[in-house]
């Protein structure tokens, strides 16, 4: 093709083309920054959403231990409590077993010896096995234990009474705090 028109007129053409490419390649490159600043912003909230989540995460985790370590206080002084109670249900049904024995041995006479002792808790029950050297001696204890406060519903077998002299006798009782 034959170009016809005045190198002045061709120089403004020529001006006008590198015009528009440089127009173009600007607005292009215009337009890629500006696509590259969305792309930078846009993982930078992504960035920032995730260190939000990990922080809240970790918030929650913190708060799950501090609740299980609460969880197992709780467990622990449930525990201590029931212990507690036990211990104080223990104290309170306790029969004090070393006052029945200073008593009985207050009221049982010299000629007398205890050979087995025996205890239910449960029913607040003494069984008792002795000897007696004579069948007086085993009658004063008798009337000695009936008239303890703390001992009742006694049973004093008949065959206690058979021997006049060295009597292995049983006896049980209740006793009443």
């Amino acid at each position: 093709m034959i170009n016809l028109l005045p190198p002045k007129e061709k120089t403004i053409l020529i001006q006008e083309r590198k015009f528009k490419e440089i127009l173009i390649t600007g607005s292009l490159l215009l337009f890629s920054l500006s696509l590259f600043g969305l792309i930078l912003f846009l993982i930078k909230i992504d960035l920032q959403n995730q260190f939000l989540l990990n922080q809240a995460l970790l918030e929650n985790k913190k708060h799950d231990s501090e609740f299980s370590q609460i969880k197992k206080l709780e467990e622990e002084i449930n525990s201590l409590n029931e212990i507690s109670s036990k211990l104080d249900s223990f104290y309170e049904n306790k029969y004090y077993l070393i006052s029945i024995f200073e008593t009985l041995s207050q009221i049982m006479p010299d000629n007398m010896y205890l050979t087995n002792f025996s205890y239910d808790a449960q029913k607040a029950k003494i069984s008792l096995s002795c000897f007696a050297s004579t069948r007086e001696v085993l009658s004063q204890f008798k009337a000695d234990l009936e008239q303890e406060q703390n001992f009742k519903e006694f049973y004093f077998p008949a065959s206690n009474w058979l021997k006049p002299n060295d009597i292995d006798f049983f006896v049980s009782f209740k006793y009443v705090r």
